[in-house]
């Protein structure tokens, strides 16, 4: 069985990263619920800002924290008990590409090597996280954005990471979780086993 994970919002706190990133730059001062209210919160709101395009190209947001201890086990144990493969998908732009795969190594999470930027995977001239999640056979796949919940239900059983941007809505077809430790309890009553 493959499995699949999103990074931001599922892996690495990125979501954390940019709220704080923007009271940094802005001076306002905002909870990060209020910040990531609406689907996407302040950054779609924001997009031509200086403070989004200077977080876009810059590589700290994506890599200044080291993996969490209990998101590693958890990945590990997902290895170790049910999947046979692992797949990390992003949509994190190709610019942070190598610091990613730095961020990746220094992580020591198991299948490493299957890092993909889904904007570069392409099934049958179709690119993008869906093509990915899709061509990959994932059978899991772990994700938190609103924008991907609607489709990625059609190619794969969808865990939702609860997030503050994501509670606005209940979407078909997905388990919500708040760790990533809950999901052995579901495989287990899915009936999934590692072969």
């Amino acid at each position: 069985m493959n499995f699949g994970f999103d990074i931001d919002g599922v892996l690495y706190p990125w979501h954390v990263e940019v709220w704080k990133w923007y009271i940094d730059k802005t001076g306002e001062n905002m909870s990060m619920t209020e910040f990531w209210k609406y689907p996407d919160g302040h950054v779609a709101k924001n997009e031509d800002q200086s403070w989004i395009i200077e977080m876009v190209n810059n590589p700290v947001p994506y890599v200044s924290q080291p993996i969490n201890i209990e998101v590693l086990n958890s990945v590990r144990h997902i290895a170790d008990h049910y999947a046979n493969n692992i797949y990390y998908i992003t949509s994190r732009p190709t610019k942070v590409k190598d610091v990613t795969r730095q961020w990746f190594e220094a992580s020591r999470l198991p299948f490493a090597e299957n890092l993909i930027f889904a904007d570069e995977y392409e099934l049958d001239g179709v690119k993008g996280k869906e093509a990915t999640v899709l061509g990959t056979k994932c059978s899991y796949y772990v994700e938190d954005r609103p924008k991907y919940l609607e489709t990625l239900p059609l190619f794969s059983t969808v865990f939702i990471m609860n997030t503050p941007y994501n509670q606005w809505r209940e979407f078909n077809g997905c388990y919500r979780i708040d760790d990533l430790n809950e999901i052995p309890a579901h495989l287990d009553r899915f009936g999934v086993k590692k072969q």
